[in-house]
């Protein structure tokens, strides 16, 4: 502040107010002078109407001046009717609303950009005060403030201030720039700094961390830091840490996030410790076994010898199992894993367990016996092996000399089999197991079968079936352990042969054979099903198309045939019947695998009686067909020739 003075006294005098500037002896020409940001440049005239060269330019951090009835100190003015013009130009950041207080005697001019905002300019002899509330946009502005003193005592005063109530101010500062982040393998600190935020109502930032792309979380407390650094320590685990700021207003509001900065932490923590650890005893190794570590490599294992010695480092695996085979036999031993990471970080040590090499197998059981035999299974029972017996091993077989298969592990002398076929016999034998899984002898063996319930149904037939003349003949057979009462007959012009898809019911029958007289329709298909004593019903045999099989009825043969480009002919021998018979025509079937049948064959043509050669077309060179040739007779049709392959080529 300026205090006013005779100006004889400040001729010579230079003062410099609150920031770096350079200031000129009263009446030096005027030069350039720079201060710093948010500080006033301040140029004195020797007029009201800022004409000509300044008398002297000088820097202030603030307006507020009382000349009293002088002239300013440090520069030569007439006492009255001089002018002092303020300059600042800063950045406002995200600006918001602020208020202009203008106080002065005698003229004061205020301008924003150029635009004159409160204009105060008469000579008075009193003090008088305005206030401005307006919103100053953000980024960078320029503040002119003009003071004019005409006659008698001066004083000038101005203000701009930033609005900070919660209900006025609602703009949100601008994010800060130019975060950086640095980490220190010493301290195992990371030390954070940005560049300060250009707004006047700033309160503070708030820095912000996360894990890899985890969820951001405050670290720097409820209080906003004032500085433009902060210092954090992560913890050393090597992970990926990044940091962000946000600027926070004297009104509450708070700026988006930085641009992160990620630093990665030294490695010092160690993985958590394997889970579910056990070892168990074995004939060629003690097997230990545990659970993954996330972010484990390896894992090291120690043994000692019990009781009493120190564990000292057997093993290191990748794996998550291990079979200690230098144990000694019959001496016991106790077992603790630690999992180590990629940096050699050790987690802590499992539980010990306790294992014993042992070779030697338990006694056999005795007295296995069939216990009972019902719908539901076989039930076996036997006197234990004794001895370090733990447990027991039940084996099945189809027939008395037939492989053994293992299907049941029980740890105490009884067993129920419940996977067999029901009615089918089988032979059973037991072993006894200790924990090492040493395994003894096994048991003679013992025969039973599951008795057949009344839900359980036979085995799917075949059918096998041939026309004399009209009389067709129908043989079925069941390869099943449940017996078939009865079977029923369906017969449809199409298949599948089933009752939903419009097949007739023809005949049940309570024997293996089928009689049917007067059929004169041979182009029916037929399937069986097969039912038990108790009703319930097999699956549908496969469909069958019967054929003609008189005793003197032969099929034909084909005796020559030739391929050419994606063509195949075949000739044959015209079929020859018993009297009374005659020959209507041929069917030739075709397939692309061997074993051509009427059922999954393809006709490819119906020649009249008196043809003797097919010639197939549109067929694909380099691939194998097979055919089979068929006689119709005015009786039926015959089965099929010996099949013959042709490959069709260029």
């Amino acid at each position: 502040m300026f205090i006013r003075i005779r100006a004889a006294q400040a001729a010579a005098m230079t003062v410099t107010v609150g920031a770096t500037c350079l200031a000129l002896p009263a009446g030096a020409a005027h030069a350039a002078t720079t201060c710093s940001t948010g500080v006033w440049v301040a140029s004195y005239y020797a007029n009201t109407t800022f004409k000509g060269t300044p008398k002297k330019t000088t820097c202030d951090t603030s307006i507020n001046e009382n000349y009293g009835t002088g002239d300013p100190t440090g520069v030569t003015l007439p006492k009255d009717n001089f002018g002092v013009r303020w300059n600042l130009t800063r950045d406002f950041g995200s600006g918001g609303p602020f208020t202009f207080t203008a106080a002065a005697r005698d003229g004061i001019r205020v301008h924003l950009d150029g635009t004159r905002k409160i204009d105060l300019w008469k000579d008075v002899t009193t003090t008088r005060t305005k206030t401005l509330n307006l919103t100053i946009p953000k980024g960078k502005h320029t503040l002119r403030v003009d003071y004019a003193a005409f006659k008698g005592s001066a004083n000038v005063k101005f203000t701009y201030t930033p609005r900070t109530t919660a209900s006025v101010d609602k703009t949100k500062p601008l994010a800060p720039t130019g975060l950086k982040a640095v980490y220190s393998t010493g301290t195992y600190k990371a030390t954070l700094a940005w560049a300060r935020n250009p707004e006047a109502d700033l309160a503070g930032y708030r820095v912000y961390r996360r894990t890899g792309s985890g969820a951001w979380t405050r670290i720097s407390g409820t209080a906003a830091v004032t500085r433009t650094s902060y210092t954090d320590a992560p913890a050393p685990t090597g992970d990926a840490y990044t940091y962000a700021v946000t600027a926070v207003d004297k009104a509450g509001n708070a700026s988006g996030r930085s641009a992160g900065a990620t630093v990665t932490s030294a490695d010092r923590t160690g993985p958590a410790a394997p889970g579910s650890f056990t070892a168990a005893s074995g004939a060629t190794g003690n097997t230990l076994r545990w659970t993954a570590s996330p972010g484990a490599t390896r894992y090291e294992i120690q043994r000692a010898i019990l009781p009493g010695t120190a564990f000292t480092t057997a093993a290191t695996t990748g794996a998550t199992t291990y079979e200690d085979t230098s144990a000694v036999l019959e001496q016991p031993y106790a077992y603790r894993v630690r999992a180590l990471d990629a940096a050699g970080n050790a987690s802590a040590f499992t539980a010990s367990a306790e294992a014993t090499r042992d070779s030697t197998a338990p006694p056999v059981p005795t007295g296995l016996t069939v216990a009972a035999e019902t719908t539901d299974g076989v039930s076996l029972t036997w006197t234990g092996g004794g001895g370090d017996t733990a447990g027991y091993r039940v084996y099945r077989a189809s027939s008395a000399n037939g492989a053994r298969t293992l299907i049941g592990s029980p740890e105490r002398a009884a067993y129920a089999d419940l996977t067999g076929d029901p009615g089918r016999p089988y032979w059973y034998q037991v072993a006894a197991v200790d924990a090492a899984g040493n395994e003894s002898a096994r048991t003679t063996a013992v025969s039973a079968a599951q008795t057949a319930g009344p839900d359980d149904a036979p085995a799917a037939p075949t059918i096998t079936s041939y026309f004399q003349g009209t009389t067709l003949t129908m043989i079925f057979q069941t390869d099943g352990y449940v017996p078939a009462d009865h079977y029923v007959v369906y017969r449809s012009r199409t298949t599948p042969v089933r009752p939903e898809g419009g097949a007739e019911l023809v005949a049940g029958s309570s024997g293996l054979q089928l009689i049917l007289t007067g059929v004169t329709d041979r182009d029916y298909h037929y399937a069986v099903v097969a039912v038990s004593r108790a009703g319930a019903t097999s699956g549908y045999s496969a469909d069958h198309l019967p054929v003609w099989q008189p005793a003197t009825l032969r099929t034909t043969e084909v005796y020559e045939t030739s391929q050419g480009d994606g063509t195949a002919t075949l000739r044959w021998g015209v079929g020859v019947g018993e009297p009374g018979l005659t020959v209507d025509g041929y069917r030739v079937y075709r397939s692309t695998s061997p074993g051509v049948t009427k059922e999954t064959a393809t006709q490819v043509a119906f020649l009249p009686g008196g043809d003797d050669q097919f010639t197939d077309t549109g067929l694909s060179n380099g691939v194998t067909y097979y055919y089979a040739v068929s006689v119709v007779y005015n009786q039926g049709e015959s089965g099929l020739s010996p099949e013959v392959a042709l490959t069709p080529h260029s």
